[in-house]
């Protein structure tokens, strides 16, 4: 519960001081902004605006710690998403954060789908933009004529797939899925990788597996040398997973790693499995969808 009342705590609410294009959620309280979006709420610091990012994983953490998402300020969260997308179709990170790519275009996706709402967004301007950034090697870049990525082939599958794009904007007997599936399978060695002539690298066990997994494909790899990799990555010394073999362990690979191998249901008597696209526990993901029941059934007795 102080987990869940310190992200609402970050929640940028409307005021008659603040755009709606400013609305969402912050990663911490930056620029001497307090933690509680109802203090000083008439005169907002100019800078203070939500970042796409953390408006996904602020609203993740809500459901997967089992939050109802009452406290969500749902017309302002997307509005505040829908303030930044771009004539292309790409959204940008945040009003003062003008990285624009598909790290982005992912970040709007699923927090509608944690909302179950996705009127406030262009979403035929956006399937267009995923399209543009596949590559000839069939990986996505991140933005139009960008080298071909694991990360950014990740948020170009699992945002068609959170649209309900997938299947149509690339079909499962097209040339551009077969070369899709074919460059995902080529980023493993043991590991994954994410380019061409790179190492292997834990994190990429979530960005390529959960890719597969995501298309329905998990057969296609290597399991155990997979499984062996990760493991290699393991430290005894403080519990956590780092980047390659014999490095220092951190959060950011330690989860990736993790979550990797719950999405292509590895390991599967320790780790409980993800909803790839969601980058959810399948837990949570069925906590979201009976929100979404129960919102609906309210709408519909009124």
């Amino acid at each position: 519960q102080e987990i869940i009342d310190w992200v609402y705590s970050l929640q940028i609410l409307p005021s008659s001081g603040r755009p709606v294009a400013n609305c969402g959620f912050r990663g911490a309280p930056l620029l001497g902004s307090p933690a509680d979006p109802h203090l000083d709420a008439e005169n907002p610091l100019p800078y203070d605006a939500s970042h796409l990012t953390m408006v996904f994983a602020g609203l993740g953490i809500l459901l997967m710690l089992g939050d109802d998402l009452q406290r969500v300020d749902r017309d302002a969260v997307l509005s505040g998403v829908a303030a930044l997308q771009t004539p292309a179709g790409c959204f940008t990170a945040g009003k003062f954060a003008p990285e624009s790519d598909l790290r982005f275009v992912f970040s709007a996706c699923v927090s509608c789908y944690y909302l179950n709402d996705f009127t406030k967004i262009d979403v035929d301007r956006s399937v267009a933009f995923l399209l543009a950034c596949q590559t000839y090697e069939g990986g996505f870049g991140q933005r139009p004529g960008s080298e071909a990525h694991g990360g950014s082939t990740f948020c170009a599958i699992a945002s068609l797939k959170l649209l309900g794009r997938l299947d149509s904007a690339l079909p499962a007997d097209s040339r551009q899925r077969s070369r899709l599936l074919r460059w995902l399978c080529q980023r493993q060695h043991r590991g994954f990788h994410g380019r061409p002539y790179k190492d292997d690298d834990s994190c990429y066990t979530f960005w390529i597996g959960a890719s597969l997994a995501a298309l329905g494909r998990a057969n296609l790899i290597d399991r155990s040398a997979l499984v062996e990799f990760v493991f290699s990555c393991y430290s005894g010394m403080d519990g956590g997973f780092s980047k390659y073999p014999g490095d220092s362990a951190d959060p950011l690979h330690t989860y990736l790693a993790l979550a990797g191998l719950a999405a292509l249901r590895l390991e599967d008597e320790r780790l409980e499995p993800i909803r790839p696209e969601a980058n959810i526990t399948e837990r949570a993901h069925l906590h979201m969808l009976a929100l979404h029941r129960a919102a609906a059934a309210s709408a519909a007795s009124h």
